[in-house]
């Protein structure tokens, strides 16, 4: 559900502080670039005057492995740039409040495609990090294992996000994971408490129908545009990695077309690469 004036100011407020760390990290990561090319610089000045400076064998092999490993810690610089400025358009995805059992108040853990630490401690945390199994749960009782174990508790809110050139396009609470793009969209172009209560119905039956396992046929019935062809690659994928024996490459999958036949081939990378094979009709008639 949309959430109420209040809470979304809340929201934008936290963006604007996490943008304000970013660019402070920013700024210290291109100061830190700054004295690197210079030390790199000078380094290469005293190589090329190695016979001058007197130095033996020894002395210029030790020197090339510094030149060479600062050259290494420049690579990593660029890259953490790199990712922090991408980060400034876009930094997280999903909010998740979470309260550990014994605890008396919930912490929110916001969630993006990378994870981040400032001085202050972690924040945002990697969607591969073990936390960020908490996404994947509904409201109510939760854990995600750690090295140290699994941790328990119970998550009490998940708000979802839209953020684009730092800036909030769409906010709102529900414990379904909307991953479909096409429900995504429609979102951007209404973000409505109506069509958000829409698309969360949607998503569900969606959820429903990939993680059926019990039916023995199962048809799915909708009009174009329903998301009837994400389901099924989305089933594909999940009965791949949750069922004994299940593999792509002992899929068939039929279309109406060539056309669409390639089209299905390519919305996800994961079944291109994994040998699902498809058919139209009129190849077996």
């Amino acid at each position: 559900m949309a959430i109420p004036e209040n809470e979304l100011n809340k929201e934008k407020e936290h963006l604007k502080k996490v943008l304000e760390v970013f660019e402070n990290l920013i700024t210290e990561e291109e100061d830190r670039l700054s004295i690197g090319q210079d030390e790199i610089l000078d380094d290469k000045r005293k190589l090329n005057n190695a016979a001058g400076n007197g130095f033996d064998d020894a002395e210029l092999s030790c020197h090339i492995y510094s030149t060479n490993f600062k050259a290494e810690n420049l690579k990593i610089i660029e890259q953490n740039l790199q990712k922090l400025r991408n980060a400034l358009n876009d930094p997280y995805m999903v909010r998740v409040d979470f309260r550990e059992k014994g605890q008396g108040e919930s912490r929110s853990i916001y969630i993006g495609k990378r994870g981040f630490i400032g001085k202050d401690g972690v924040i945002i945390i990697d969607k591969n990090a073990p936390a960020a199994a908490l996404y994947n749960c509904g409201i109510g009782e939760a854990s995600y294992l750690t090295k140290a174990g699994r941790i328990e508790g119970e998550v009490t809110l998940k708000r979802h996000f839209k953020i684009e050139d730092g800036e909030i396009l769409w906010c709102y609470d529900s414990d379904v994971n909307i991953d479909n793009p096409d429900l995504q969209e429609i979102l951007e172009k209404d973000s409505s408490a109506e069509m958000i209560n829409t698309v969360n119905d949607i998503q569900k039956k969606q959820s429903e129908i990939i993680r059926d396992t019990k039916s023995k046929h199962l048809i799915v019935q909708g009009g174009a545009g329903s998301g009837r062809t994400n389901a099924a690659l989305e089933r594909i994928k999940y009965l791949k990695h949750n069922t004994v024996g299940a593999a792509s490459n002992n899929v068939i999958m039929f279309s109406p077309t060539d056309a669409f036949s390639y089209y299905v081939s390519n919305v996800l990378p994961e079944l291109r690469d994994s040998k699902l094979r498809t058919e139209t009709f009129d190849s077996l008639s």
